[in-house]
């Protein structure tokens, strides 16, 4: 084998890798969001039709750019609950403490795609 052949095959391999832990990020966001996750405190979306949970999508834009939302028009009333209503179980701020735990996601997508040795 070659050097130039081995720089090729370790691209290939961090490139899959790369895109690979993108989309665990993707995923565990998109839970965290609809369903909830101990890992960022986030509640989840309230269940008591099912609609709003089933409202939000994930759309891959670029190989790098994917976009979580909702076309719910009170999806938005949900997430600041500006009238303090109380919830079960599911609840307000599920994408505000989503984001706040980004980089918790990251190291997370990237134990469960490369291992617990990074």
């Amino acid at each position: 084998m070659s050097f130039s052949a081995d720089l090729k095959r370790y691209r290939q391999k961090y490139q899959k890798r790369t895109r690979d832990v993108f989309h665990r990020v993707v995923d565990l966001l998109y839970e965290s969001v609809v369903n909830g996750s101990g890992l960022t405190g986030a509640p989840g979306q309230p269940r008591d039709t099912g609609a709003l949970a089933l409202s939000w999508t994930v759309v891959y834009e670029s190989p790098t750019r994917a976009v979580i939302s909702s076309n719910s028009e009170y999806a938005i009333v949900i997430e600041d609950n500006p009238r303090g209503v109380t919830f079960q179980n599911h609840g307000p701020h599920s994408v505000k403490l989503s984001r706040a735990a980004f980089a918790a996601i990251v190291e997370e997508a990237t134990r469960d795609v490369l291992g617990a040795a990074t």
